[in-house]
């Protein structure tokens, strides 16, 4: 199956994966599948009652293997990079999947990574296995990219005339070219793409552009309005972006809606409890977060403030600022009641899965596609007083209906979809941004699900 990297070249400082220092003092920061702080029972890793420290390895023996280098060997020994690797190392051995060590700059582009408003030229890129070329997908609207002339289908060449290691694949490859796109505000950026077996060269001039993880799509299919609202992430504008676009739903009078999370890797709890809250009754228990020693519930409304201003009594008022979220009663009150389906895949992961769940469990939505990725734990970072962080898990987090589908436990691993369809390997080759609805078997059986006999003709599998 061909590898998926979808990434926004205005997100240039997101990769993948990311990674911190350790110091001396630490504060709980955010959660990451909430980046809010956390109630930590009045007590830091530093106040737990924890008893004697305990190392996991020989430090006597580390430093006894490093004087004996930095004694005898000609070459030179940077250690500053040697204490992030050993860091890095350290982590990449644990039993933690997911914790992750970042340093300041990487914990600085962790952290506006969730807050929308990057520099960058606005194109969506991913990795193309049959041309060995990074193809962009999308062209954010009013951009730097879209007033320079990128179209769809154009695969990165060179950036500033210099072209990418000939050996570089996948990720490293797009990453590669994040790396030479990157830049200021008001600078400048040459880039060439091969279009139609011809080279283009362009220019293009960075700029702060505000991050759309939310598209919405008003589709008209056997004389029925379906709403597609494809959901890309859940971040701090994804919040007001969804409203909006659920808004629209209901103004043009959509008799369905498809969410489609296929190739969603989750993002922030605050961000999907939020969302989940204008589509279900206010109060509603969206999820129990299992710690160690105690237990939470999450309830839809828990963002309410009574002193919040109403600008537009005919509007739910939702603000969304310095990584908070507050709402009225109006927002809280809303509810979704138009006919859904979610769309997933084995990319749909976290608070994707979580979003997932409860429109399942409370049978609000048919989920169409193929077993969601299966990650059901929560991941807290912890700053440090030299502006790096460590990333580690604290937590599983529980769907309404009680049983958890983390990879770590006995339980099912991911969600099953009601109606299952399984893309073959040409068809995951696919352009989702640019697969038509109607050549998609997915949404295709999505919307018969919904219509109960207004038939969508299955379309033929891609290759064969």
């Amino acid at each position: 199956m061909k590898r998926k990297i979808s990434f926004d070249l205005w997100l240039v400082s997101l990769i993948s994966a990311i990674l911190v220092t350790f110091s001396v003092t630490v504060t709980v920061s955010f959660l990451l599948f909430d980046k809010t702080p956390i109630d930590t029972d009045g007590k830091t890793p530093e106040t737990s009652d924890q008893g004697e420290s305990q190392y996991y390895f020989d430090p006597d023996k580390i430093q006894e293997v490093l004087e004996k280098f930095e004694s005898e060997s000609v070459l030179g020994l940077d250690r500053e990079t040697l204490t992030e690797e050993l860091l890095k190392g350290f982590l990449d051995r644990s039993e933690d999947d997911y914790a992750e060590y970042m340093t300041a700059d990487e914990y600085e582009d962790f952290n506006s990574s969730y807050q929308g408003d990057v520099v960058g030229i606005g194109v969506t890129v991913q990795y193309d296995e049959d041309v060995n070329g990074v193809r962009v997908v999308e062209v954010t609207p009013s951009s730097p990219a879209e007033e320079a002339g990128f179209q769809p289908y154009d695969i990165l060449v060179a950036v500033n005339g210099v072209r990418p290691t000939n050996s570089l694949t996948g990720g490293a490859l797009v990453d590669d070219f994040a790396g030479m796109i990157r830049g200021e505000a008001g600078t400048s950026v040459q880039i060439t793409v091969l279009r139609e077996n011809r080279e283009v060269t362009m220019t293009a001039t960075r700029r702060h552009i505000e991050v759309q993880s939310v598209k919405y799509e008003l589709c008209r299919y056997n004389g029925k309005k379906v709403a597609y609202i494809q959901i890309r992430s859940f971040d701090f504008p994804t919040m007001t972006q969804f409203m909006e676009a659920i808004d629209s739903a209901e103004k043009d009078g959509a008799d369905y809606i498809v969410y489609d999370l296929r190739n969603n890797g989750g993002g922030l709890l605050s961000s999907v409890t939020t969302m989940l809250t204008y589509i279900v009754e206010n109060q509603t228990p969206l999820t129990e977060i299992v710690y160690p020693q105690r237990k939470q519930t999450i309830k839809a409304g828990q963002y309410i403030s009574k002193n919040l201003s109403e600008p537009d009594p005919s509007k739910p008022y939702l603000r969304v600022k310095e990584n908070s979220v507050l709402y009225n009663e109006a927002y809280a009150e809303h509810k979704v009641s138009i006919p859904s389906a979610v769309l997933v895949n084995g990319y749909t992961a976290s608070a994707a899965e979580l979003f997932t769940s409860v429109l399942r469990d409370y049978k609000l939505a048919a989920i169409v596609g193929e077993t969601t990725y299966g990650k059901g734990c929560m991941q807290v970072t912890y700053d440090f007083d030299d502006n790096t962080a460590l990333k580690v898990t604290v937590a599983l987090y529980n769907p309404p209906c009680g049983v958890n589908y983390d990879r770590t436990t006995e339980g099912p691993v991911g969600i099953a979809p009601d109606h299952e369809v399984i893309f073959t390997e040409e068809e995951n080759k696919a352009n989702l941004y640019l697969l038509p609805h109607e050549n998609d078997r997915q949404f295709v059986t999505a919307f018969n699900a919904l219509t109960n006999g207004e038939k969508l003709p299955i379309p033929e599998t891609v290759g064969q």
